[in-house]
């Protein structure tokens, strides 16, 4: 009997130095399995102080994001913190009445970001009343992200059906620059956002950008998204008013994903009409401020509420807050429902946001 315990005894010690010898072996081998020219892109991106460099292509982004491990999250990371924090120039509440007229034709235009192609939609489909449908996304009013104070971060955005599907955009341009924006799925490879995080005469030679990478519920915790990045998408559009007038009551966006995330989750959007006033309403976004740090970490999603003061049309108004980096996010009602997108700021530092109108809400719904 002593000889049969001995021997249980020997065998667990020699089990428990394997297992130990294999733990060792994965630590290891965790920091050397990234590829030597993965590696060599990654000290290029973390060397770079502002974004992705000239001589980094898509393809290499793919690798760092596909075979960099924790390196390529972190050298991604760092390229988000020195990324130009994508902000419209703001406009004149002073003069928004020259802006309040009801947008007279409705189109919009998609590019390919493969071919280079632009294509001109019409969107005389989408001029029809709305029927809304029941909700059948993810938002309930019972388990909304809270707070006791007017602005706040959420540290945690996978935890909360009103935070998971905000998405943390950088755009690559063809003229080498790199801009951080916000953007919201409504479904699981749909991305809303505002047009000139796709579009835009800031972004150098055709306006539209080389390649954009989405990361839904991106924190601190998680710097490449709780989903994961996604640098898969081949078609992007825009409102034709923006594309043709710079009209920012046509500055939205759509990003069609080539593959989603569908362990995600989307948004439910939501035709609020214009007898909101007194709403309680909320902004989310990904804020960049390279001169400014905030209260926490602008790694994480800042979010702000306020009640509204003007509904009409496609023009929406509230004391919220809206930094730069936080274009392109949603406008939600105090149950998690999307009514419009975040679009910048008037000058005396109010949000600019879109309110849906029958069309604007037709066309983003078209996608499910």
């Amino acid at each position: 009997m002593k000889k049969i315990r001995v021997k249980s005894i020997i065998l667990l010690v020699v089990m428990s130095i394997l297992v130990s010898m294999c733990s060792i072996a994965v630590a290891a081998d965790d920091t050397s399995y990234v590829p030597a020219e993965v590696r060599q892109i990654i000290q290029e991106l973390n060397a770079s102080d502002s974004g992705i460099p000239a001589t980094i292509t898509k393809d290499d982004i793919e690798r760092v994001i596909k075979e960099g491990g924790s390196e390529g999250i972190k050298a991604m990371n760092h390229v988000y913190e020195t990324a130009i924090p994508i902000d419209p120039p703001p406009i004149n509440e002073n003069e928004i009445e020259s802006y309040s007229e009801e947008v007279e034709d409705h189109y919009s235009y998609t590019y390919n970001l493969e071919t280079g192609n632009v294509v001109y939609e019409d969107g005389s489909e989408f001029e029809h009343p709305v029927e809304q449908p029941d909700s059948g996304g993810i938002t309930q009013a019972s388990t909304y992200t809270s707070a006791s104070d007017d602005d706040w971060f959420t540290t945690n955005p996978q935890d909360y059906p009103d935070t998971c599907a905000t998405c943390k955009l950088l755009i690559f341009t063809k003229t080498h620059q790199t801009y951080g924006g916000t953007g919201w799925l409504v479904t699981e490879d749909d991305v809303v956002t505002a047009g000139h995080c796709i579009y835009d005469t800031g972004f150098g030679g055709d306006n539209w950008p080389e390649y954009i990478i989405v990361m839904p519920s991106y924190s601190k915790q998680y710097q490449g998204g709780y989903y994961g990045p996604s640098i898969d998408a081949s078609l992007v559009e825009v409102g034709g008013n923006w594309f043709d007038h710079s009209d920012w009551q046509d500055d939205w966006g759509i990003i069609h994903l080539d593959k989603g995330f569908p362990s995600c989750g989307y948004y439910d959007p939501l035709l609020a009409g214009d007898n909101i006033l007194g709403w309680r309403i909320r902004v989310e976004g990904y804020w960049i401020d390279h001169t400014v740090k905030p209260p926490v970490s602008y790694h994480d999603l800042f979010n702000s509420r306020g009640i509204v003061y003007l509904a009409r049309d496609r023009e929406l108004n509230a004391p919220v807050k809206s930094y730069p980096g936080m274009s392109g996010g949603p406008v939600m009602d105090d149950r998690g429902y999307v009514i419009g997108i975040t679009r910048g700021n008037f000058a005396n530092g109010e949000a600019i946001m879109i309110k849906f109108d029958d069309w604007l809400y037709n066309k983003i719904m078209s996608n499910r």
